[in-house]
């Protein structure tokens, strides 16, 4: 059973097929270079930042059933729970870059796993 989960995380959040980043493409809360988003106004990223976040909270509903297209991340996350080779709430930490689609995927992956460890409690 793992305890500790040290992970890389990606932008894989963003994909075109997944909740998440078909989401932020419909709702045009990004620009985006191929599936890198990058903020529409630079003078602001924090505060975009933060109205995606927030925005996305909403859609947290939508994830029973659409669990293998959160991000890969998550979908190994939630492969491992399946499978009963993790513990009820293990330490992830994830490691992300310091960009601006690096910090974005980063932040909503912590969300939603965070919303996921106290669903259990």
């Amino acid at each position: 059973m793992y305890h500790k989960i040290v992970m890389t995380g990606g932008i894989s959040l963003f994909g075109g097929y997944n909740l998440f980043g078909k989401l932020t493409r419909d709702k045009k809360l990004f620009s985006f270079d191929r599936t890198n988003p990058y903020p529409k106004d630079n003078q602001n990223e924090k505060e975009e930042l933060r109205n995606w976040l927030n925005e996305m909270k909403n859609y947290f509903p939508q994830i029973i059933g659409e669990e293998q297209n959160i991000s890969a991340e998550y979908s190994m996350l939630y492969s491992l729970k399946q499978n009963g080779k993790i513990i009820e709430r293990p330490k992830i930490t994830l490691i992300h870059t310091d960009t601006f689609a690096g910090k974005a995927a980063a932040y909503l992956n912590k969300e939603i796993l965070e919303r996921e460890s106290s669903k259990q409690r």
